[in-house]
């Protein structure tokens, strides 16, 4: 369950006696081929430091899965187009991470409007759907579109 994907609020809390703290529970796929629906925009605001430290760990954490497939599993021995394009997906996993933490580009809040950009704007938006676009291929052109991993219960369509 996402929290962006279901509706919900929380009451303000007006007066304590002490600090309020709140706790989210997050879950994603094991899957590193899977979407990723981290939305940075969201904790970048309001969570201090930490979250551009977090957000790259966890764009490092994805990347090192797509990797460990190719050195463990992958048997693209002679598919040169199939490595490249496992390459060229981390690679742009990670450029975009890189964009996002720089705020180079920004991603719209998928609850928000935004209005279209400026000539002056200093920033790009980036949609979700630019954001996955090219993580699913289609098997007939040879690209990833089927990547067997067992040890997270299945196979994971791209």
């Amino acid at each position: 369950m996402q929290g962006s994907r279901i509706a919900h609020s929380v009451t303000p809390v007006l007066s304590a006696r002490e600090e309020r703290l709140t706790l989210v529970n997050s879950y994603q796929s094991l899957n590193p081929f899977d979407e990723d629906r981290t939305i940075f925009a969201t904790f970048n605001r309001i969570d201090g430091n930490a979250p551009k430290f977090e957000y790259a760990r966890h764009q490092a954490w994805r990347a090192t899965g797509k990797l460990d497939y190719l050195l463990n599993q992958a048997n693209y021995f002679g598919k040169t187009k199939n490595i490249t394009e496992l390459l060229d997906l981390t690679i742009a996993d990670l450029q975009r991470a890189k964009d996002l933490i720089n705020e180079t580009i920004i991603e719209p809040l998928p609850w928000a409007e935004w209005a279209e950009p400026t000539e002056d704007s200093k920033f790009k938006q980036v949609s979700g759907d630019e954001k996955s676009s090219d993580r699913r291929r289609d098997r007939s052109s040879g690209g990833l579109s089927s990547i067997d991993d067992s040890r997270h219960g299945g196979t994971s369509k791209l």
